[in-house]
């Protein structure tokens, strides 16, 4: 009996594409997390035997850990921050492209358009670790997703 195939984290990279031009490409990701955010909001009105219920999209959430292979990473940092302050020389637009290699060799690319990025972490723990980085990011669409 032969095991069947499965996706491994270490097949997914991640490119970041700045003001519609590819500027690097990171990865493997150590861990790629994604959590598209829906709200549940219920109602109930007089004369109503049953609570009603709706959902909302609520854009979508990232977070990226990795290994410091590269000092593109501070680049994309010191822009990300000159934008967050107004200042010349920051980001327009970061776009995410994660390229997700499936059992069978299918590649689906799922990306996230206009991201804003949250907090940047870099650990630096000792002479024997890598140096990683974490990236949490937000985009208010939906993840592109071309025909499977």
């Amino acid at each position: 009996m032969t095991t069947p195939a499965r996706l491994k984290g270490q097949e997914i990279y991640v490119f970041i594409v700045i003001d519609d031009k590819l500027e690097d490409r990171l990865g493997p990701f150590l861990d790629l997390d994604v959590t598209l955010r829906k709200e549940v909001p219920e109602a109930e009105y007089l004369g109503e035997t049953t609570t009603a219920f709706d959902s909302v999209f609520k854009g979508c959430q990232l977070a990226l850990k990795g290994h410091m292979r590269g000092a593109h990473w501070l680049k994309l940092i010191d822009q990300d921050v000159r934008r967050a302050r107004n200042m010349t020389g920051g980001l327009l637009r970061i776009d995410l492209n994660a390229s997700i290699v499936f059992p069978g060799g299918k590649i689906v690319n799922w990306t996230f358009r206009d991201l804003q990025c949250g907090d940047h972490k870099i650990t630096i723990a000792d002479r024997k670790s890598y140096v990683e980085h974490t990236l949490d990011a937000y985009c208010s669409e939906q993840p592109n997703l071309p025909k499977i």
